[in-house]
Order: structure tokens, then sequence, then C-alpha cells
């Protein structure tokens, strides 16, 4: 009877878990091998593999912070991520790779990719925004009531778009090219026309400047991002996948440079 409930339920699949994991971290790796754990009867396993990747996200975000300044800056910004995500994906392979063969036996299907890049979007927006959160519980010498909520605005304007990965998993393919067209990409052209605001700020301090100036980099490859999305959904087509896995890249890559950041200020440098 298990087998029979089970075998109609999706999982992820090792690429789509890779793609996540290299996009949102180790706690969204642990996310879609908690769902495809649960989909196969083991929530118990599942419940486990989400606190051991959330704990190897707080191990990563604790050596970022004791690592030397001048080691961070050599450090080439891939490093870090794609390192975790070999790691992960050869322990995917020998915990669940069982469960792919079966699914395969038995013609089940997998989540898409749309997915697995939602979940690892909507973990990657978490590290953005606690590092927005950090900018913002900074002392400073300057009024920071503006940059304040500018600083707020951009939390709420991600978090809002991110629920385009809502309407691609549910298959909601025209609610979610309305959604982009109309809500998601103004979204991310706002914060982009926010930070310059907040760059004319009088007094505004030359490490908040750079801050910035990245925050601008990571909102302007979001929104080429969600135009791709936009264009491969209107014309029902893959042919935009490659661009996208390049832009996933660099989205990872501007986020490691914030994170990068964010140590260097908490020892000081």
């Amino acid at each position: 009877m298990t087998d029979q409930c089970t075998k109609v339920k999706n999982l992820y699949s090792l690429n789509a878990i890779a793609l996540g994991t290299f996009i949102g971290g180790p706690a969204a790796a642990g996310t879609m091998i908690r769902r495809n754990y649960i989909n196969t009867g083991r929530e118990k396993q599942g419940n486990r593999a989400l606190l051991i990747a959330c704990l190897a996200t707080l191990l990563i975000g604790i050596v970022l912070v004791l690592m030397a300044e001048t080691f961070l800056h050599d450090l080439p910004s891939y490093v870090i991520p794609l390192t975790y995500t070999v790691i992960i994906s050869a322990i995917v392979s020998r915990i669940q790779g069982d469960d792919f063969q079966r699914q395969k036996f038995r013609k089940g299907s997998f989540y898409s990719s749309w997915r697995a890049a939602g979940v690892g979007g909507i973990h990657l927006s978490i590290i953005v925004c606690i590092y927005i959160t950090w900018v913002f519980l900074s002392p400073s010498e300057y009024d920071t009531a503006q940059y304040d909520q500018g600083l707020v605005t951009l939390q709420s304007n991600a978090d809002q778009a991110e629920q385009l990965f809502d309407y691609l998993a549910a298959e909601q393919i025209d609610q979610a090219i309305s959604f982009n067209r109309d809500i998601a990409m103004p979204l991310w052209q706002q914060n982009l026309q926010i930070l310059q605001r907040l760059d004319k700020l009088e007094g505004l301090v030359t490490q908040l400047q750079q801050q910035n100036q990245m925050l601008k980099e990571y909102y302007q490859l979001r929104l080429q991002s969600f135009q791709l999305i936009q264009n491969a959904l209107v014309e029902d087509t893959d042919a935009y996948q490659q661009q996208l896995q390049q832009l996933d890249i660099k989205i990872q890559l501007i986020t490691d440079q914030l994170q990068k950041a964010m140590a260097t200020r908490l020892t000081g440098g």
C-alpha cells in the first residue's frame, strides 16, 4: 500500500537539488532533501536532513566571519558555493540515489527546475535580507531614518517579487506571466530606483556607498533573470536555460561578496 501511495509523488532530482543549492545554499538543499524524504514516507529523516543543512549554513557564515580579511579578498567568489554544491550533490547521490532510481523505474515525476530555482531563490533572498538587516542595525553617525526606510522597502519588494516562483511551482503559467510583467519586474526596478535615491543621502559613509553598489548589481541581475524567465514563459521554450544558469552564477557571486562584506564588517576589517 505504501508503495502505491508514494510512487505518484514528485521528487527533486539530483540536478534540481544541485541547482537550488548553488543558488540558495545548504539550507535550500535541506528543504528539497526533506521534501524528497517526506514524499517517500520518511519525514523524520527529512527533518534531520533540514536541521543538518541549516547548521551547515550557519557554519559557513561563522567561517566567513572568522576568516582573515586578506584571505576573504584573495579567495575567488565562486569557490565557496561551488564547493558546498559539489559536496552536497555527492551526499544526495549517496543517500537518495536509490530513491531516484526507483522513481525512474516506476515512471514517477520529478519537480521542475523552476521549482528548484524558486526554492534556491527564496533562500537566497533570505541571505540578502539578513545582510540588509545587518546594515539596518549597524550604528552610524548620520540620520538613518530615510536610509532605514529604504532598506525596509527593498526587503519587502524582494519578498513580494519572489512570489513568482509560487505560480511557477503550481504551473499557473498565465498567472506567472501576468505577475512577473505587472508586479515582479517593476518591483526589481523600484529597488534600483530606491538605491539611487539612497546614494544621494548627505553624509552617507563610503562603506555604505560600496554596499549600495553591490546591492544595485544584485538587483540588476535579478531583474535580468526575471526578464529571461518572462521570455521563456511567453515563448514556451527552454532556449534561455543556459543564459539563466549564467545569471544564477553571477547572482551567487555577488551574494557571496555581500556575505564577505558583512563578515569583514563583523571582524572590524
